[in-house]
């Protein structure tokens, strides 16, 4: 039996990660991109899959990130996710950043708090909002070590898979150019 890969892409915040995973093999990059993610994604997929000595058309499976975080790094991610599956025919399985950062969290009633363009999103049971809200609440922070961890335990184990047309960004707030639109209809 042949091993079976997965491609991680999570290009929601400054951290890019990039990684190929196998039940046997994790070959990882993480990168700090403050800008220009849409520039140098496929040269890090491309550095990726030399380094786990894979192709793309080895891989099953593409797991991405979909939010939320930053909206042109999200859609990024999700772009080439869709073109990369359409490829090689491959599953996608979509994650949250708000589920990775609360994986088998030991705080009960976890919230996952998020930076996006000047704010703090979290996620909850009953839903999602503004940080501000959130005081008196358990608060789970940004671990690079344990976020990648994380995203990588869910890569093996998450099994619901959409394919291309139904990936989709999660986003928590109208992007910059959408509210100013808005602004502009009233």
């Amino acid at each position: 039996m042949s091993e079976k890969y997965t491609l991680i892409i999570d290009t929601s915040n400054a951290n890019i990660i990039v990684a190929v995973v196998s039940d046997i093999h994790i070959t990882k990059s993480i990168t700090n991109i403050p800008r220009g993610s849409s520039e140098r994604i496929i040269g890090l997929v491309d550095g990726i899959l030399k380094k786990a000595k894979i192709t793309l058309q080895d891989v099953s499976v593409i797991c991405c990130v979909t939010g939320p975080g930053s909206f042109t790094g999200i859609r990024v991610g999700v772009t080439v996710t869709k073109a990369f599956a359409e490829i090689i025919n491959a599953k996608i399985l979509p994650v949250t950043s708000f589920e990775v950062l609360t994986y088998k969290s030991a705080i009960g009633g976890a919230v996952a708090a998020v930076y996006s363009n000047g704010n703090f999103y979290y996620n909850t049971k009953n839903g999602f909002g503004t940080l501000e809200s959130l005081l008196g609440e358990n608060v789970v922070l940004y671990n690079k070590t344990k976020y990648f961890n994380n995203l990588v335990e869910i890569a093996k184990t998450k099994t619901e898979y959409v394919d291309a047309n139904t990936l989709a960004p999660f986003y928590v707030k109208l992007s910059q150019a959408e509210e100013n639109a808005a602004k502009g209809s009233k």
